[in-house]
């Protein structure tokens, strides 16, 4: 786990690698460096995200220039992308303080980065976008399937008291 501090997850973990905070995109793109340079990460995922420049794309993070900024030497970067690449599935997530700070979106990005490079878009183990629905069309059979409007209308109904019960599933309504 990288993270800035000592949290309870990173207590928990099996290794905890501490970093300045605020800099996780600069140690992940740090890591999709190595990746690249190490030819570690899927080809066709590579050309997509360097545009065909191979690692020149990320000249500007190589381990040796960020380490002073991250607070993570040049050698603890590079073990931590080999690992990643050779323990698949491998996952890479962001949030909390990573994601809170002024360049969050910018972070998640680069996070996410490290799971396209090495293959680990859509499959088990990695990121699963929109899983298909556990409701099918049989389930679904006699009922309709709600719109926008629909939704907005209901949300009306509920604010006047008007519905005296609601069951969910497998969503958050609020």
């Amino acid at each position: 786990l990288v993270a800035a501090r000592l949290s309870l997850t990173a207590a928990n973990a099996a290794q905890w690698e501490p970093g300045t905070p605020g800099t996780a995109a600069i140690r992940a793109l740090s890591i999709a460096y190595v990746l690249i340079t190490e030819e570690l990460g899927v080809k066709t995922a590579i050309q997509a995200l360097t545009g065909g420049n191979g690692a020149s794309a990320l000249n500007a993070f190589r381990p040796e220039n960020v380490a002073g900024v991250t607070g993570v030497p040049r050698d603890r970067i590079e073990h931590l992308a080999r690992d990643f690449a050779n323990s698949q599935p491998s996952l890479a997530m962001g949030g909390g303080s990573a994601a809170a700070h002024t360049n969050g979106s910018f972070t998640m990005d680069a996070i996410m980065t490290l799971n396209f490079l090495v293959g680990n878009i859509g499959k088990p183990g990695g990121i699963i976008f929109n899983p298909p629905s556990p409701i099918t069309d049989e389930l679904l059979s006699g009922a309709s399937r709600s719109s926008f409007v629909d939704w907005g209308q209901l949300t009306q109904r509920l604010r006047k008291g008007e519905v005296d019960a609601m069951i969910v599933r497998g969503a958050n309504p609020v």
